[in-house]
């Protein structure tokens, strides 16, 4: 045995390689087969253990929580790993992401499917497509970046929307993860500042969103705009 690695449920446990087989790719192995069986998990890793750190940061995780082992003092990262796509990437999931994002808000799916051809398209800039698949390729979550959410403001753009999660699929980090992905993928392309508008306040605020300005949408109905 060179290596092994370890579940339970979507929580990784323990992973290991030989110490005479290290710097071999077979960690980068064990863990990309677990992203096939696991469309998320998660794992813990100590701040200090920075070689390992920097293996889940290339191996695409994300951290979702810091906090302190209580036994050990050590500063702990929760990572996660979700099974994202961009559509830019992905012209063959237009149509499931069109009619899956239309059923979860009341926007026409030929909205959708609009932006989200623009986006395959252009691969670079606004509108963006993310989605999330579970194991047998079902969308269970996404988002999405396009110039104005049905705000007056046409000025604070672009704006971070769309972004919901199956109910079976919460509180697994899934929304926080494509929160800074997003945040990440669109620094990269040269968008530094993305703003959002809702009323689930305390979720986006513990997320690293601020409160900016009360807009008005579509019906002269005010929000918070983040």
């Amino acid at each position: 045995v060179q290596g092994f690695v370890g579940m339970q449920d979507d929580y990784l446990a323990g992973i290991f390689v030989d110490q005479n087989h290290r710097s071999m790719g077979i960690g980068r192995q064990l863990l990309d087969y677990i992203k096939t069986i696991h469309p998320t998990f998660t794992l813990n890793v100590y701040q200090r253990n920075t070689h390992a750190v920097e293996f889940y940061r290339r191996a695409g995780l994300s951290v979702i929580e810091e906090s302190v082992d209580e036994d050990t003092g050590e500063t702990d990262y929760t990572k996660a790993w979700i099974n994202l796509k961009m559509l830019r990437e992905h012209p063959e999931l237009t149509e499931r992401a069109a009619l899956w994002f239309s059923s979860k808000w009341d926007v026409p799916e030929e909205a959708y499917r609009e932006s989200i051809c623009q986006c395959t398209a252009q691969k670079t800039g606004v509108p963006q497509w993310y989605v999330v698949l579970d194991n047998e390729q079902n969308i269970v979550a996404g988002a999405g970046v396009i110039e104005n959410d049905f705000h007056d403001r046409k000025d604070l753009s672009p704006n971070l929307c769309a972004l919901f999660v199956e109910q079976a699929y919460r509180n697994q980090g899934i929304a926080r993860h494509i929160l800074d992905f997003v945040k990440r993928d669109m620094g990269n392309m040269g968008v530094q500042q993305l703003y959002l508008v809702t009323d689930h306040t305390e979720f986006y605020e513990k997320c690293g969103w601020s409160f900016l300005t009360m807009v008005n949408d579509a019906n002269g109905c005010p929000e918070r705009m983040y």
